[in-house]
């Protein structure tokens, strides 16, 4: 069972292996040394302690409540921590239904655990066995209670506890900061803004159409833990001692006095978080986060009756030096020919890094190998290696140069999905995201998934009874580079990006057509007859079959549509600015095309592969129509072209051609 799920993130991972080149592993993984965070209380972790079965049981929750404990005149003179523990017993390892004695047993270890140490450290630690971290110590800690709470499985399945432990904190907060206050709150509030608290590494294949055939390549992804992290400080001033409280002036100098001495307690209490003051933060081991502060809001609330001063600071909170979070689904359809459709719809948002004041120091954790960490950087993504990765921006130096004057949401979510110049973003398989939506609907085909679908679908050998030849299970043709649909909505206020493109694998002859359409009519020869006709004879004229055949005939219609020129001079295809140059690649394609449709004619193989040929000389051919339309304005072209043929010889099938 994963104990990744209630892992603090401002706990210290610097040092993790979670992420090692490409491979990610789940933290408490069977079989691997690897690091994962757990409470101990005189020595004893409580993943042991409640440990059923053959496993430990999942790291509890954790929430620290910090009492400031003050004199008479309102200093701050030490600090009382609660540390609440909520914890699960559950039977990993042994039968589901185990029964509420062996869950029972394992609390009365715990309540035996506590009684017999009245007074002991209690520590968070992260890290392998033997060589942890101390996340955090309360030196004196003491447990007040314990709960056992009540379950809908009646403790058959789990049990859930609560233990309360109270100590004073080993130092004194002493220095900048102090000011006569009361009712103080430094209190911290980390959730996880989806299931998700672990680096998860996702490899998919895609096999994709290429000038030579096809090519295969590994597509990959990374899911990043996110947390939303709200740091509260509040405090209500008092007056300083020795105002005069008689005169109305000093009254109102009083009141303003004691918002202010609430402003400056509370100032130090955010200037010991920001600047990672070890002995004034109360912060858990905040110097050492490797996490990367987002989208960060500051709200500040007063109240000058009560002397009442409130900040209230929240943000995104990441393990990474990523500048924008994706979400994508590929839907993926199949017409009644079994031509397949998959959309690509996503949502990229931007986020943007808090200014430096309230960055803290450290290398962001991104995933190393493919994506290349020295090319990170304000204005660049991962270069495209080997494989076909998301591009992940970020920054491994100069934090203070992200800030909220220095870029926007939008600029990241824009350099996510376009990419840019230094990284190769009018490349083929570079840039942004855009140019990964091929791959990513790839994926979802039957034919990248080697192993598994290794035939192609032959109609002619088809049979309804067998699960084999079913066309479901067999490869299919590969998706066409050219979208048949697409939609880009943009959003600058909000930073966000959202797309849908659609690909399809409707068969595709002519490279840089949008669409087309190749029409083939063979009219093959008659007999030759005389008809006669006579008065009167009911069953009509007198038939004579003159021992001859009618001419044979071939009939090619093609009909693309292409991108429109953007210019007058592309209506021309003299020109080579018209789409359809006659000089260019598209038009050179169709031209290969009639001439290996024409009877008896050459056969190039990029044009039909495994059906190259030379010219046949065994007939006459005759061109009875050849006519082109070009339509500018909608990027539309069509060739129609008849011929008359003659076989040189009976022994040859008239279609034989």
């Amino acid at each position: 069972m994963y104990d990744g799920v209630f892992i603090n993130p401002l706990f210290d991972y610097s040092n993790q292996s979670q992420v090692a080149g490409n491979d990610i592993r789940i933290q408490h993984d069977t079989g691997d040394t690897h690091e994962h965070t757990d409470i101990f209380y005189a020595g004893s972790g409580f993943r042991e302690i409640c440990q059923v079965g053959t496993d430990e049981a999942p790291s509890p929750l954790v929430s620290i409540t910090k009492n400031f404990i003050q004199n008479e005149i309102g200093i701050t003179t030490a600090v009382e921590d609660t540390v609440n523990i909520e914890g699960y017993i559950i039977a990993t390892g042994v039968s589901t239904g185990a029964g509420p004695s062996v869950f029972l047993a394992k609390a009365s270890g715990l309540e035996s655990h506590l009684l017999s140490n009245p007074i002991a450290a209690l520590e968070i630690k992260c890290g392998p066995a033997g060589s942890e971290n101390v996340l955090y110590k309360l030196d004196s800690a003491r447990a007040t209670d314990l709960a056992l709470n009540k379950s809908e499985n009646n403790w058959t399945q789990y049990l859930t506890y609560n233990v309360t432990f109270v100590g004073i904190n080993s130092g004194l907060i002493t220095g900048v900061g102090q000011a006569p206050v009361r009712n103080t709150i430094d209190s911290w509030s980390i959730e996880p803004v989806s299931d998700l608290v672990n680096f998860e590494h996702i490899t998919m294949n895609a096999k994709i159409k290429t000038s030579n055939g096809a090519v295969s390549k590994n597509v990959h992804e990374y899911n990043f833990p996110k947390f939303k992290v709200t740091h509260t400080v509040a405090a209500n001033g008092i007056r300083d001692n020795g105002t005069d409280l008689t005169g109305g002036e000093n009254v109102e100098k009083a009141y303003a006095q004691a918002l202010e001495n609430a402003g400056k307690w509370v100032s130090g209490r955010l200037d010991a978080a920001e600047n990672q003051d070890r002995n004034r933060s109360v912060a858990p081991r905040g110097d050492e986060d490797p996490n990367r502060k987002y989208d960060f809001v500051r709200s500040v609330n007063f109240d000058m009756n009560t002397a009442l001063y409130q900040v209230v600071d929240s943000w995104t909170s990441m393990p990474s030096g990523s500048l924008f979070t994706e979400e994508y689904t590929l839907e993926v359809s199949t017409n009644e020919k079994y031509q397949k459709t998959i959309r690509v719809n996503g949502n990229i948002q931007g986020a943007i890094g808090a200014s430096s004041t309230y960055i803290v120091n450290g290398t962001p954790l991104t995933p190393s190998g493919d994506v290349e960490l020295e090319k990170l950087g304000g204005s660049e993504v991962a270069a495209i290696t080997g494989t076909v990765l998301v591009p992940h921006t970020g920054k491994i130096d100069g934090w203070e140069s992200i800030t909220a004057s220095g870029t926007s949401r939008f600029d990241n979510a824009s350099l996510a999905w376009h990419g840019s110049a230094s990284n190769g973003g009018n490349a083929s398989n570079g840039g942004g995201i855009k140019n990964l939506l091929y791959w990513r609907a790839s994926t979802a085909l039957n034919s990248s998934r080697d192993g598994i679908y290794t035939s192609a679908f032959v109609p002619a050998s088809y049979n309804k009874f067998s699960t084999t030849n079913n066309p479901i299970n067999s490869r299919e043709s590969l998706l066409n580079p050219i979208p048949i649909s697409t939609s880009e909505t943009f959003d600058p206020k909000k930073g966000s990006i959202s797309y849908s493109y659609e690909f399809s694998n409707k068969l595709s002859a002519i490279s840089g057509a949008i669409s087309e359409s190749v029409t083939v009519n063979d009219t093959g020869p008659t007999d030759v007859l005389a008809e006669v006709f006579v008065l009167g004879r009911q069953l009509g004229p007198v038939l004579q079959n003159l021992g001859a055949k009618t001419a044979t005939t071939r009939d090619v219609n093609i009909d693309l549509t292409v991108m429109p020129p953007t210019g007058f001079n592309g209506f021309f295809m003299t020109q080579t600015d018209c789409p359809l140059y006659k000089g260019g690649s598209i038009y050179n394609l169709v031209s290969a095309m009639v001439s290996g449709l024409r009877p008896f004619g050459a056969r190039d193989n990029s044009v039909f592969p495994g059906g190259s040929r030379a010219a046949l000389s065994r007939g006459q051919v005759f061109v009875r129509r050849d006519d082109e339309s070009w339509n500018p304005s909608e990027g539309r072209y069509s060739r129609s072209i008849s011929w008359t043929y003659q076989q040189c010889t009976t022994a040859n099938d008239w279609d034989d051609i």
